[in-house]
Formats: C-alpha cells, structure tokens, sequence
C-alpha cells in the first residue's frame, strides 16, 4: 500500500469544498479495496508493524495534558471491562488502550475517560 499517497488522500478532506473531499475518502476507499483490507484493518496492522519495529508510536514523550497512573484504579477498570468479553472494534479499541497503558504506565485523559466509562459501566452492570 502507497501509505504516502493514502496520507496524501486523507489529508485532503480537511478541505471546505466537499466534492473534493468525497473525492478523496473515495479515493482512499478505493486503494483499501485494492489492498483487499479495511479501515480498521489498515489500523491494526499499522499499530502492529510499529510495535514489532520497537514501538515507533507507542513510546512517545509524555502528553502536555493530564496523564492518569492510578495503577489500582484503572487496573480495576480493565479487568471489569475484558471479564464482560468485549467484542467488535470497542475490543481492539480496549486492547490498544491496554497495551498503552501496559508499555507506559499512564492513560492520556480522553483514554482515562474511555477506559473509566466502560469499566465503570461494566462493574454496574453486576
């Protein structure tokens, strides 16, 4: 896959005329059915390739914003949340989420507030 060029299609819909922008999204569209992958697909297999080349985009200096590292608390969470078998794209979303948190020790806040809601949910739900 010419990521370069994907890239290039992508960053052409942050445009304001919409006939180019569902231009390129169909575009983009259009070189995922060649490559036989979807979106999400694409996703998990650059998160991959990145972890195995020794994690390019999961060790990255810490964000400006407020970092959470309650290790109790949001163990917690994880755990309510995989004994209810997530399934789908939450489940990737959710083990993504937990091997950031697992490789760097702290959740972003938009993590934080994912993780919390759905872990919070889940020990609800008993």
């Amino acid at each position: 896959m010419d990521y370069v060029k994907l890239i290039k299609l992508l960053r052409m819909t942050e445009g304001s005329f919409d006939g180019e922008c569902l231009n390129a999204i169909r575009k983009a569209n259009a070189m995922l059915a060649e490559a036989d992958i979807n979106w999400e697909e694409l996703f998990v297999k650059i998160v991959s390739e990145a972890a195995a080349q020794g994690g390019a985009t999961t060790q990255q200096a810490k964000p400006k914003g407020t970092v959470y590292t309650d290790h109790d608390e949001i163990d917690a969470y994880f755990r309510n949340i995989f004994r209810d078998g997530v399934k789908g794209s939450f489940k990737t979303f959710i083990e993504s989420v937990h091997e950031w948190w697992e490789q760097n020790g702290y959740l972003t806040e938009k993590q934080y507030n994912a993780v919390k809601k759905a872990g919070s949910r889940a020990w609800n739900d008993i």
